[in-house]
């Protein structure tokens, strides 16, 4: 007995060498070496191993590109109770990459996963619940899951908290609830939350009003690109509310935020033109 039990150990200690050995070449990006020593971990069912092939084939690293190899060894290690392989299934589940498309499918395992406190499953189900794809149209649940993404620092949960509040959805509305989860998504450089925190300051609503910082906000979104945060500019030079008032300043951003797509950006792009069409030469 304690001849089969030595025997169990050190195959276990094996295992674990290989898996160790492995990750060790994974992070040194060593695939073509990685890879053979996972395959043998994960044959002796090595949760781990099992989930790193399943990133191996999804992310084609040492392998082509396969999603459904990938949703195989998911599932292997997501039937050990493998946290990060449920997240990832229902991430497969939910775009329809290697199984066939199935949100309901993709709920159950980010509720998994997020139960187990993945940031990410718990900011990935709080947008189904607030969607209503694979559950029930839920802005309470979703609200909830938002909460827990939000009070792990995540600045999505953070801005899709501040979203429901400052919209009445799932939660009582709350200007001044809104502007606090913002301004948490704001500092962490969050472009869509720097230019609604900017809004809010600008009109008021939730905090004092407050035009120069209205305009940091809106300049810190526009730093990053923020196609929003480019209008409100404009809108906040064209009227010289809190900054002297400027219509070429106005045209610039405006045509900045016209050429990422912003439809209002354009139309004011249009009408200044139209107005004074000196500034747009």
């Amino acid at each position: 007995m304690k001849q089969l039990m030595s025997a169990a150990l050190l195959a276990v200690a094996l295992v674990a060498g290989e898996y160790d050995e492995g990750y060790s070449a994974y992070q040194k990006k060593h695939y073509e070496k990685a890879l053979p020593l996972f395959e043998k971990a994960a044959q002796h069912n090595d949760a781990g191993a099992q989930l790193m092939l399943g990133v191996m084939n999804s992310n084609g690293e040492g392998v082509k590109q396969d999603y459904q190899k990938a949703a195989y060894w998911y599932r292997k290690a997501a039937d050990q109770n493998v946290t990060a392989a449920h997240y990832n299934l229902g991430l497969l589940y939910e775009k329809g990459k290697g199984v066939a498309q199935d949100y309901k499918k993709a709920a159950f395992h980010y509720e998994t996963a997020a139960r187990a406190k993945s940031v990410q499953a718990q900011l990935n189900l709080g947008a189904l619940y607030e969607s209503g794809k694979g559950v029930p149209k839920d802005p309470k649940k979703a609200a909830h899951w938002y909460q827990k993404a939000a009070d792990h620092q995540d600045a999505r949960g953070q801005f899709n908290l501040a979203n429901l509040y400052y919209g009445g959805q799932g939660v009582s509305k709350d200007l001044k609830k809104a502007a606090y989860w913002y301004e948490k998504a704001a500092r962490a450089g969050h472009p869509s939350a720097q230019t609604n925190l900017g809004m809010l300051y600008e009109r008021g609503e939730g905090v004092a009003q407050d035009s120069a910082k209205a305009l940091h906000w809106y300049e810190a979104a526009a730093s990053r690109k923020n196609p929003q945060a480019y209008t409100s500019l404009g809108l906040m030079y064209a009227r010289g509310k809190g900054v002297e008032q400027n219509d070429r300043k106005a045209y610039e951003y405006w045509q900045k935020g016209a050429r990422l797509g912003d439809a209002t950006a354009q139309k004011n792009l249009e009408a200044l033109c139209q107005k004074n069409p000196s500034v747009c030469k």
